[in-house]
């Protein structure tokens, strides 16, 4: 028996009280007929998009993991309706961040051009970092969602890496950290339309459906594998990254899929020594002309420590046959990722 609290009951409801009965009583009998026949034409628009909406809501209710996981974990039994609505933006101020004085320089492109803005002489840098102050502040990273399922990236950065994907065409992306999920299911949604094939493998020693990975205590967020595409494309490897074991398991579904284009997503803890380990753990994996990426460069200006990017400028010593690529960093001279796109050249290290 349905439920007659459905959504078709609902919008139906909404539009039978557009009868042309109403209109009639008016004397508008001219209009009347056009409404009438608009209205049937769009009810049965209605009837289909929202059976196809159905569909896939049930879809979703069905799904069970697809993950071969070195441990594997699940929402299997939980994954909420596309309408389960957004609880609301909570306003998460840390007023301390708002006067934090960097130590280090700007990495900014351009970052000494003069702006004046409301009578005031500004650089991009001024601007640009009090938007990041801002942005780590009020907590921005737990609001932005794609597909419903939360991501943390800004959606700069976001649009940044979309380019990337696009141009360089990875058959398969590596992401160390996972969080709850959310960047991988990303970059399969771009990656689907250029080779369904394709595939990601997104670690983290830590399940990405814990509850403060799938809610953050803010809203409702959709847990990463109900998603179906993301269930045929995404891999949740739950392990260290540059543990023996996850290696292991990582070159066993590369075999097993035959991929050999490959793109590294850095997007851990941010820590020095993790960003180096986890690198260097499945840096010869990347191709020549293909990109490692290491995210959250600017925790190292913010939290004025050695953090992911002094791991670049270290490991780059180490690495002549990778380089630095800032060009996709023009597209808004701004980026989370500040010098952290390295390219793969494969030229040798010069003789001094």
């Amino acid at each position: 028996m349905k439920n007659n609290n459905t959504p078709n009951t609902y919008l139906l409801t909404i539009c039978n009280t557009m009868t042309a009965s109403s209109l009639v009583s008016k004397g508008n009998v001219l209009i009347a007929g056009l409404i009438s026949t608009v209205y049937g034409y769009f009810h049965v628009l209605l009837r289909k998009e929202l059976e196809d909406a159905r569909t896939t809501i049930d879809h979703l209710r069905l799904q069970s993991t697809n993950t071969k996981n070195v441990e594997a974990t699940s929402s299997a039994g939980f994954c909420p309706e596309f309408s389960t609505p957004n609880n609301g933006y909570s306003l998460l101020v840390d007023p301390s961040l708002l006067n934090h004085q960097p130590s280090a320089p700007s990495y900014v492109l351009n970052n000494d051009r003069i702006i004046e803005v409301n009578g005031k002489q500004l650089t991009a840098d001024d601007i640009l970092f009090g938007y990041d102050k801002l942005f780590e502040a009020d907590k921005l990273f737990l609001r932005s969602r794609w597909l419903g399922t939360l991501t943390s990236q800004d959606p700069l950065d976001a649009w940044m890496i979309q380019e990337i994907l696009w141009d360089l065409r990875p058959e398969l992306v590596i992401e160390t950290g996972t969080f709850n999920g959310g960047g991988a299911v990303f970059y399969a949604s771009i990656m689907r339309y250029y080779n369904p094939e394709s595939k990601v493998i997104t670690i983290d020693p830590r399940s990405f459906q814990t509850p403060e990975a799938v809610y953050n205590g803010h809203y409702n967020t959709v847990p990463a594998d109900c998603l179906p595409f993301a269930k045929e494309m995404v891999t949740f490897l739950q392990g260290y990254p540059d543990h023996d074991e996850t290696k292991a398991e990582v070159h066993r579904l590369m075999a097993q899929w035959n991929v050999t284009k490959v793109m590294l997503i850095e997007d851990s803890h941010h820590k020095y020594q993790m960003v180096l380990d986890n690198v260097n753990a499945y840096k010869d994996l990347v191709p020549k002309d293909g990109y490692i990426l290491v995210q959250d460069t600017k925790m190292d200006r913010f939290q004025n420590r050695a953090g992911p990017r002094k791991a670049v400028y270290d490991w780059l010593e180490t690495n002549p046959d990778f380089e630095m690529d800032r060009s996709y960093e023009q597209l808004f001279y701004y980026s989370q990722h500040v010098q952290g796109l390295l390219k793969r050249t494969n030229r040798q290290a010069t003789s001094s």
